[in-house]
């Protein structure tokens, strides 16, 4: 049986017919590592001197429309402790439901540049632990606790800001669907990609981002070894950034565009916004 999963690339969300485990974990592992990277939050807060970060980011598809809240504190620029609350509503072909989805903790060292030529590098190593507190059956969690390991790296090289990550991630739980017994197993992730800022006004910045990822996932069903499935793709996202439209109050708004999948699929734009505050 061919694995199908749904995964959202940073700037898409590629909906596939069948709900097998990496669904929704797929989801939030973008949700969580790329649309604002633990490098761009660690030089958020260096910034601002402040030391915590409460926000909500929404994003909304013909699929999924989803609430996160990430929850932040990174001390002396070094260590940071941070929970992801996602609320989600399916309505999708599979699902109709709303509620609490998995919840993600994670706790990261910033291990600074590895390159004394390039000053404005970071280099984020961490873990993360996603709870099943989501409901499987609604649509609304994987089924599975995971555990996970990640380094995310970016560096900014004149106009460019250059970035990546690099995600390990095993499922901790079977899960049974009725008719099928899923056991996830191990999953790599890999993202790199460029973006470049352009359109500047004394308000809002506007950035251009093109992504790619690579993913493999091993798997075993009723027993059997389903394993090396491998998926590419590319996406684009045109994203506006503001703090001075609301004084100390950061705005980020922008539309995630599919470019291209390995995978014969229907993927969807998807449009997102959010906001943050330090403390």
């Amino acid at each position: 049986m061919k694995k199908r999963v749904l995964l959202l690339s940073l700037l898409a969300v590629n909906l596939l017919a069948n709900d097998k485990p990496p669904h929704l974990s797929g989801i939030l592992q973008y949700m969580n590592t790329l649309v604002e990277t633990p490098s761009q939050k660690y030089t958020q807060i260096k910034k601002s001197d402040s030391h915590f970060k409460v926000g909500v980011d929404t994003y909304i598809s013909s699929s999924y429309n989803i609430a996160n809240i990430p929850l932040s504190y990174v001390y002396n620029d070094m260590v940071g402790v941070s929970v992801y609350i996602p609320y989600i509503e399916a309505k999708n072909s599979n699902f109709d439901s709303n509620g609490i989805g998995d919840t993600t903790y994670e706790i990261s060292f910033n291990a600074g540049t590895f390159d004394s030529d390039i000053p404005q590098e970071n280099n984020i190593f961490g873990i993360r632990y996603t709870d099943a507190t989501g409901e499987r059956t609604d649509g609304l969690g994987v089924g599975s606790s995971s555990f996970g390991i990640f380094w995310d790296t970016n560096a900014i090289i004149g106009e460019w800001t250059l970035y990546g990550s690099l995600l390990w991630t095993y499922y901790l739980d079977d899960i049974n669907d009725g008719k099928y017994t899923y056991t996830p197993g191990g999953e790599d992730i890999f993202w790199i990609g460029a973006s470049h800022e352009c359109l500047l006004t004394d308000k809002i910045n506007t950035t251009a981002k093109l992504n790619w990822q690579y993913k493999m996932e091993d798997e075993t069903i009723n027993g059997y070894n389903v394993n090396g499935t491998s998926y590419n793709m590319i996406d684009l996202t045109i994203e506006w950034e503001s703090e001075k439209i609301v004084e100390e109050l950061p705005i980020r708004a922008g539309i995630k565009i599919p470019i291209w999948d390995s995978n014969v699929v229907d993927n969807e734009f998807m449009f997102f916004v959010g906001v943050s505050k330090l403390f």
